[in-house]
């Protein structure tokens, strides 16, 4: 059911995390041998996509030349100096990425990502993001939208994948058109990184708000009472698209929307506790924290602080929150999981131990812009 709170998930953006830790220099690359990219204005560079604020947009230029080939653009993750941890390895990896503000249904654009020894990162779980065969190579190598808006992915990285070797991710746009017209690209935003499911559902006495903060009552002289508007809600990633909001699909008419995410409702506040969780479930083995290493000997299972309090800076970092992961993306009937980008709006965490080895925490979380 939407707007269910079941068992919540944290989508935690280790670029974001990279860009805050090692600084901007070694994390991101547009190598010019790979691109075409027409200076548009504002057009901000590749690093202006990190931090899940996806309102200013890089735009890449995808048109189709009179060679026949379509235009390109590679967006270099570099994991030389960055989180070796951000992804997992194997079928029961937690690995995710999210293209946010885009237009890739519009401008014909599709995507595929690749380790530095050319493996695909292949999605399992998708939003507006469908693997295809064939286009850059045998199998399901690329993927394409059927909308703009966002597209979200849950990636499964192979065995093969080497911490020491893989030392950078390339993510290639390429225009599917050669028809003469122009194909501009815009991504407001690109996040990866890892998930985490909390162990239990929350209490049932829980609490969601929404916090129309932006809406001041403001009394004329005549009496009467009107509302001072600074903001409904978060600013629109794409003309006439809310945050996690999806265009419209080729079987519809453009203007009659899409699937939609939420139409301004405000600021949304979950106050959950969380009831009987172990001590590994909380904290990990030691703090002797190594970001660049597999994590295997602090961060093996994962647990909350290593996997969401560490990564989010202690609340201070965005995440992307979805309260109900069981809920089914289905465009055909206008559905898609709740998500939300958050922080914690609490600056101390705390758990209270009720047994000799189980605690409570309560963790409060706003949604952020």
């Amino acid at each position: 059911m939407y707007q269910e709170v079941a068992t919540p998930r944290f989508y935690i953006d280790g670029l974001n995390w990279a860009f805050h830790t090692y600084g901007p220099n070694s994390l991101m690359d547009l190598p010019n041998a790979y691109t075409n990219i027409t200076p548009m204005y504002p057009n901000p560079t590749a690093l202006d996509v990190i931090g899940l604020t996806p309102t200013t947009h890089y735009i890449g230029d995808l048109t189709g030349h009179e060679d026949g080939e379509t235009g390109r653009m590679l967006i270099h993750v570099d994991r030389g100096n960055g989180p070796r941890g951000m992804f997992d390895q194997g079928p029961y990896s937690k690995n995710w990425i999210m293209f946010a503000g885009h237009n890739f249904y519009t401008s014909k654009t599709k995507a595929t990502l690749r380790t530095q020894n050319g493996d695909v990162i292949e999605p399992t779980e998708w939003i507006n993001f469908s693997p295809s065969d064939g286009y850059f190579g045998s199998g399901n190598n690329y993927c394409n939208a059927e909308r703009d808006g966002f597209s979200f992915a849950h990636l499964e990285v192979d065995d093969e994948f080497h911490y020491a070797t893989d030392k950078w991710i390339d993510i290639r746009f390429q225009s599917s058109s050669v028809d003469g017209y122009e194909h501009l690209l815009y991504l407001g935003g690109l996040s990866m990184g890892r998930y985490y499911d909390m162990p239990t559902s929350p209490e049932i006495e829980l609490t969601m708000t929404h916090l129309y903060d932006g809406i001041t009552p403001q009394k004329t002289k005549g009496g009467a009472v009107l509302p001072l508007s600074k903001y409904k809600g978060s600013q629109k990633w794409v003309p006439n698209l809310a945050n996690f909001e999806l265009g419209a699909g080729p079987w519809e008419f453009p203007g009659w929307g899409g699937v939609t995410g939420g139409l301004n409702p405000g600021r949304r506040v979950w106050d959950l506790k969380f009831k009987y969780l172990s001590d590994s479930d909380l904290e990990p083995v030691h703090y002797n924290v190594d970001d660049r290493q597999n994590h295997s000997s602090w961060n093996e299972e994962g647990n909350w602080f290593s996997s969401v309090l560490f990564y989010t800076m202690g609340g201070a970092l965005p995440f992307v929150f979805c309260p109900n992961p069981g809920d089914e993306y289905n465009p055909y009937l206008y559905k898609q999981p709740e998500l939300a980008i958050c922080r914690f709006n609490m600056n101390t965490f705390q758990r209270k131990r009720i047994t000799k080895t189980l605690y409570d925490i309560s963790v409060k979380i706003e949604e952020t812009w």
